[in-house]
Order: C-alpha cells, then sequence, then structure tokens
C-alpha cells in the first residue's frame, strides 16, 4: 500500500515536472520550425497550428489586455532569432486610448523591437472613421513604426451597416493614414473579408492596401491576397504573462531599421509614387520618378519641400521609421522680349520653351542696355554685367512662369539748329530729369532745359528701376555777325559779315538755305541765322539781323533857275517824274526835262532841269536850229551894223 502510495506519488511529480517542463518549452519557442519547411506553433493547450511555406517573419500582437510587458524578455526573443516583430493596439474609436500605448510604444523603440499599430474602430459613417484616422496620427506623430497602421473593422454594431458603408468607412480612413505618409491595412476576420454583405468585393490589392486576416485554425483557408496570418490567440511569449495573439508575415520582413518612404509631390499635380520600404544604413538605389500633369519636370526626391539636399541613388538611408521625400520641378519657363515700345533689343536664351529651366542669358543689341532691376517671379536673381550690355536671370523655381525681358535705349544728345534734344527712344512717356518730370513727344525726345547745360543729369527711365548719368557741356558762343551797307547801289545792297558754312539761313522764318551770295541780300528785311553745332556742344540760338537802308539818292528838279522837286530815291525803288509847270510867259512854253530818268542809272545825286521853246511873234514854236541861225544872223547884223556906223 505504502510502496503503491510512493509509486503514485512518484508517477503524480513526475506528470508534474514533464507538464511544467512542456510548458516551459512552448513558452520559449512558440514558433518551431520543422525540417519540412513548415511552421509550427505551440500554444498553451498543446495543439500545433501547420503554417504554409512563404512565412517571412513571426510576430505577436498586444494591448492592454497582456498586461503589463517586459519587454527585455521579448527583446531577448527578438535577438535571438524567435520573435521578429510586434503590432501595438493604440486604442478604441475616437475617445478610448490603450492605456498601454505609450509604454509599449516607447518600450519598442528603445529596444529596437520593430512594430506596426493598430485601433480597433467603432466608426459608423464616413466622419467617423476620418475622425479616428485623426487620433491615429496624432498617436503616431513622431514614431518610428516599421509596420503599417492596422484598421481593426470587426465590431458587431457595424455589421450591419452594409458593404456599401463600411468600404466608404474603411477609404475614409486609409486614404487619410496614407495621405499622412503612412502604409495602411485591414484587420478583420476571413468572414467579415470574404462575405460579400461586407468586404468580400473589395480588392485591397488594387488599393494598395495590407491585409491582415484573423483565421484561428490548423491551416489558413482564405484565398484572398494577405500580408499577415493571425492564426492563434494562445501563444505564449517570454515576458508576457497572459496568453498573447500569433502571427505570421508573407511579406518582406521589417526590421528596427525599417525605413518606411513615402513620397511628396509638392504643390504639383499628379498622383505620387507608391511607398517604399527601405533599410537604415542601405544606399536609397533607384527611386521612382514623379510625373506631374501640369507641365513641369521633376528633377529629384528632396529631404525638404523647399531647399534641402537632393538624394543620389548612393546616398545611405540615415533613419528608421517614417521618411518623407520631396519632388522638386523644373517648371514651364515662357519669356518675351519688350524693349520699351520699341523693337531693338534681343534677348539669347540657354533654354528653349518646354526644356527645364537653367537659367537664361540676355544680350542687349547695339544703342541699347538693360535695366538696373527687373521685376521677376520669387526665387530667381538677375545679375546684370557691369557694361549693362548683358544679364543672365538664375534661381530656382517653384511654378510655371512667363516674365518679359525688356531692353532700354540708350540716351541720346541730339544737337540740331533750333536747338538740343535729348532722344530717349520711347515715345509720348515720362522721365524724371533730376526728380523734375518731364514727358517725350510722339517721337520720343525731350527739348534740353537751358538749366541743364553745363551740369550732370540723373535721367530716371519710365519702368521707375533704371538711372542713368548724362553729362552736358556748356553752351558755347556764337560767333559775331554784323551788317555792311554800301554807298552805291550798283555795289551790291548791303552785306552779313560773319557768314560761314555753320550756319542756314532763312528769310522772316521761311525756307531755309545755306547759301547766301552777298548780293542777293535785301534791306529791311529779317534774316534769321541759327547756328550750327556739333558732338561738342551748341554754339547758340538765332539771331535776326536785318539790312537797314542806306543813303538814298537824291532827285532834284529845277525849273528857271529855281528847285521845282526834290525826291530822296532807294534802290530799286519807282520815281514819278512830275510833269513841266506852265510858264506866264508868252515866248515860251513847255517842252521837256533835260534827262531821261528811265534810261540814266541812279548812282549818285542827280539834277534834272526843265527845257523850254521860245514862241515866235505869231505865237508859234521856234526851233532851235532857227533860233540859233536867227541869232546868228541878227548878231552879223550887229556887227555889221556896228562897223557901218
Amino acid at each position: 500500500m505504502r510502496k503503491h502510495l510512493f509509486l503514485h506519488i512518484y508517477i503524480a511529480v513526475t506528470a508534474i515536472v514533464l507538464a511544467f517542463l512542456s510548458f516551459q518549452v512552448a513558452a520559449e519557442t512558440p514558433f518551431v520550425k520543422n525540417s519540412d519547411g513548415n511552421y509550427y506553433s505551440a500554444d498553451k493547450t498543446g495543439g500545433n497550428v501547420t503554417v504554409a511555406s512563404g512565412v517571412t517573419a513571426r510576430g505577436i500582437d498586444v494591448s492592454h489586455h497582456e498586461g503589463e510587458i517586459d519587454w527585455y524578455d521579448v527583446k531577448a526573443q527578438y535577438d535571438a532569432g524567435e520573435l521578429d516583430f510586434v503590432i501595438l493596439r493604440c486604442g478604441s474609436g475616437t475617445s478610448v486610448r490603450d492605456s498601454y500605448w505609450t509604454y509599449n510604444a516607447n518600450s519598442c523603440e528603445r529596444l529596437g523591437i520593430p512594430f506596426g499599430v493598430y485601433l480597433y474602430s467603432k466608426a459608423m459613417n464616413a466622419a467617423d472613421a476620418s475622425a479616428e484616422a485623426d487620433v491615429v496620427l496624432g498617436l503616431i506623430d513622431g514614431r518610428n513604426l516599421s509596420y503599417p497602421v492596422y484598421y481593426d473593422i470587426e465590431d458587431a454594431t457595424q455589421k450591419t451597416l452594409g458593404s456599401s458603408t463600411l468600404k466608404k468607412i474603411f477609404r475614409t480612413f486609409g486614404e487619410k493614414i496614407k495621405a499622412a505618409g503612412y502604409e495602411c491595412g485591414i484587420y478583420s476576420s476571413k468572414f467579415w473579408l470574404t462575405d460579400q454583405k461586407i468586404f468580400g468585393t473589395m480588392d485591397f490589392e488594387a488599393e494598395s492596401y495590407s491585409v491582415w486576416v484573423a483565421e484561428y485554425a490548423p491551416v489558413l483557408s482564405y484565398s484572398g491576397k494577405y500580408d499577415i496570418w493571425q492564426c492563434s490567440e494562445r501563444g505564449t511569449v517570454n515576458g508576457i504573462e497572459d496568453e498573447v495573439d500569433i502571427n505570421f508575415l508573407y511579406v518582406e520582413p521589417r526590421t528596427a531599421n525599417h525605413c518606411y518612404v513615402s513620397f511628396d509631390m509638392g504643390d504639383a499635380e499628379g498622383t505620387p509614387p507608391s511607398p517604399v520600404h527601405l533599410e537604415k544604413g542601405e544606399p536609397y538605389g533607384v527611386l521612382p520618378e514623379a510625373k506631374s500633369s501640369d507641365g513641369r519636370y521633376f528633377c529629384g526626391w528632396y529631404t525638404e519641400r523647399e531647399g534641402g539636399r537632393k538624394i543620389d541613388p548612393t546616398d545611405l538611408v540615415e533613419k528608421s521609421g517614417k521618411l518623407t521625400l520631396y519632388a522638386h520641378w523644373f517648371y514651364r519657363v515662357e519669356f518675351g522680349f519688350e524693349h520699351s515700345y520699341l523693337a531693338g533689343g534681343r534677348a539669347i536664351s540657354e533654354v528653349t520653351k518646354d526644356a527645364p529651366f537653367k537659367a537664361i542669358f540676355f544680350k542687349a543689341d547695339e544703342g541699347y542696355f538693360l535695366p538696373d532691376k527687373m521685376d521677376l517671379p520669387e526665387g530667381l536673381s538677375y545679375n546684370r554685367s557691369d557694361d549693362k550690355l548683358s544679364a543672365t536671370v538664375s534661381g530656382t523655381i517653384y511654378d510655371n512662369l512667363t516674365f518679359t525681358v525688356s531692353a532700354l535705349p540708350m540716351l541720346d544728345r541730339r544737337i540740331v539748329f533750333d536747338g538740343e534734344y535729348l532722344s530717349t527712344g520711347i515715345k509720348n512717356a515720362t522721365f524724371a530729369v533730376n526728380g523734375e518730370m518731364f514727358d517725350t513727344d510722339g517721337d520720343g525726345v525731350l527739348k534740353i532745359d537751358e538749366s541743364w547745360l553745363g551740369k550732370t543729369l540723373a535721367v530716371t527711365y519710365p519702368d521707375g528701376n533704371t538711372m542713368v548719368f548724362l553729362k552736358l557741356p556748356a553752351r558755347r558762343n556764337a560767333p559775331k555777325l554784323s551788317v555792311k551797307d554800301e554807298t552805291y547801289l550798283n555795289m551790291g545792297d548791303g552785306e552779313i559779315i560773319g557768314l560761314d558754312d555753320t550756319m542756314e539761313y532763312s528769310v522772316d522764318g521761311g525756307e531755309t538755305f545755306t547759301d547766301c551770295p552777298p548780293e542777293e541780300f535785301e534791306r529791311g528785311v529779317d534774316y534769321i541765322i541759327r547756328y550750327k553745332a556739333n558732338d561738342i556742344g551748341f554754339f547758340g540760338r538765332s539771331a535776326t539781323l536785318t539790312i537797314k537802308s542806306g543813303r538814298k539818292i537824291v532827285v532834284t528838279f529845277i525849273v528857271e533857275g529855281e528847285e521845282f522837286m526834290v525826291y530822296e530815291v532807294a534802290y530799286g525803288e519807282v520815281i514819278e517824274v512830275p510833269g513841266l509847270p506852265e510858264l506866264e510867259r508868252c515866248d515860251m512854253e513847255n517842252s521837256h526835262w533835260d534827262i531821261d530818268l528811265v534810261d540814266i542809272p541812279l548812282i549818285e545825286d542827280v539834277t534834272v532841269t526843265a527845257v523850254y521853246q521860245k514862241l515866235d511873234g505869231c505865237g508859234r514854236p521856234i526851233p532851235n536850229e532857227a533860233a540859233i541861225l536867227l541869232a546868228a544872223i541878227s548878231a552879223l547884223a550887229f556887227v555889221i551894223f556896228r562897223k557901218k556906223h
């Protein structure tokens, strides 16, 4: 009896020890790989789960139900290659944060255990789902996730919502998570994922979502595409007192150094490339190329939205967790040429329309120069050469742009007969000269003010950005002119002394001429002389000279030894010869003046004498010859008579 008693006690103790040892083995090695390449998972009941080939990693998921976990024990199994990842519950709905979320997440990050996260959904519509996404994003902000964010949709209250509403709930949550740069997936049972009234018609793979399927069975019968299989809820892991869910991964495994790289298109239109998974310390390799739909040209991925460092394929990934790279772009650059309202300048570009923007080089034509400044879009700089004849526009472009290049005409000092002018080349525009505003005319010229001569002018162009300085010489003295009168009219009608080929002439402001022989000048007429000038300076304005009348010819008419009439005759003047006055003597009659004024040139004073004929006793004119003969006869008769007596 006692012997049998001891035997029974021995058997019982042995059984207990064997059971304890069996439990310890199971607890220490929850995932066992058989020689056939399949995994077997031993749970606390001793049952095994047959896992199909293709497993790449083993993991567990935990929440507040597991209580306070000894993460150092978990890390020991991770270091031993017996555990690869953990999925942490962060909360439920919008109001319940998992009481161990912060502790669990901090421990995994501190110890380098790769982890993902899931939220138990309570959403009944899209608005609820959006709010739940905001909660998750707030909890994981700054965390180094190595696995996706999973949306746990399986609550009994959601089952009756119908397929359409449930899909909208999931997509609302998922797209918001992905937009923030995280990978997203769904967690649910095989039944929920296959039922046509729930998610059975949704293609998660086509919409780039991860699938985490729960089916507690020795063999997974789910035929859809999945990444993780949750095969049991009764696994054991050192460091966790209670039972724990067991998961197998069938895609690329994550590590503590895993980096989830998403891509931001910036402000360009287009779909961003799908995120990629890289490992810290490894090279980036060839990253996807971004394609915009608004005419921009991709120039690489950068570490910052603006500026930052461009990622080269040989660069090493410097961090784990979440990383966002930003697309930088070349833009469509359209530029036109304007030269302040006139044709003339020319711009030479290193690029053409629709080509990636680098820099544009401009060169002005002869007679033009480039302004001091140009109004350019933000990010561009304008660099002009010292001679103002060429410039480069360069910089970083953040949008499509159009800008106009303007060349300005150089100021030209024009000196003409009636004054000095500034030729600006810009018609009907306003210039500032020494701070005072002046308008150009339809020819683009400004008449130079007398006060500007001998000074340096500060001339500001109409664009308000460009100022030039122009030195004007002082006015030179004009040659002296004088008038010389002639005494005798047949020697000319006067002369202007000092005329030469530096002048032009006009009579009373009429048609101008440059060759004026002295004999053509007339008295009493205004001659306007405008002095020519050279490139040094303008002589003066104009001089108005009048050749005054000289000494006149005196024509005196004598009748019977007495002055009858006196004329003062100017050159070219026509006089009217007076008629002979009637005589009171009965022996004389009117005859003629002794000089014919029509035929005699008026070169000096002239005396004109009246000539009369005598009448005979009968009142008849005695011819001059008869009178002379009669006188001679009378004289002879007188002589004879004297001699006789």
